[in-house]
């Protein structure tokens, strides 16, 4: 097993979830948001610069949560914001959709990473994945 996934699993899920579930009183819902992407923003730029490869798992969930926070932040009202995030759920659609036509599914991409949390190396994840019969289930997926 990976030496980094309990770093992954703190920075990524139990920071944020704490921050949650014991900030959110104090400071209110989206300020609670806003702070709990940046540990796992932090930590995913600090990973890059030590290993000198994207981790496109801490890349997708803090730019999701980015992305999300600030439509949730410029939206004037909740009945906008709701309709926001409804338009920004078939932008998310649309780039996996986009990914799949072009070959290059991001849900491979995802397994990948996740196959090197669990200590397999990327290169040899990404020819296994890519042999004819696991690609066509990763562009059905």
């Amino acid at each position: 097993m990976n030496k980094h996934v309990g770093y992954d699993i703190l920075f990524y899920l139990v920071i944020p979830l704490l921050n949650w579930n014991y900030g959110g009183d104090l400071m209110g819902d989206y300020y609670d948001i806003l702070l709990s992407t940046i540990p796992g923003f932090l930590y995913t730029i600090y990973r890059f610069i030590e290993q000198r490869q994207i981790n496109l798992t801490g890349v997708f969930v803090i730019s999701t949560l980015l992305i999300s926070t600030m439509v949730d932040i410029l939206s004037p009202d909740a009945e906008t914001m709701l309709w926001n995030q409804v338009y920004l759920g078939y932008a998310f659609a649309s780039v996996f959709l986009i990914s799949m036509l072009i070959k290059k599914p991001l849900a491979l991409y995802l397994a990948v990473d996740f196959a090197y949390l669990q200590g397999y190396k990327r290169k040899n994840s990404m020819e296994l994945f890519k042999t004819k019969e696991i690609f066509i289930l990763y562009q059905l997926l």
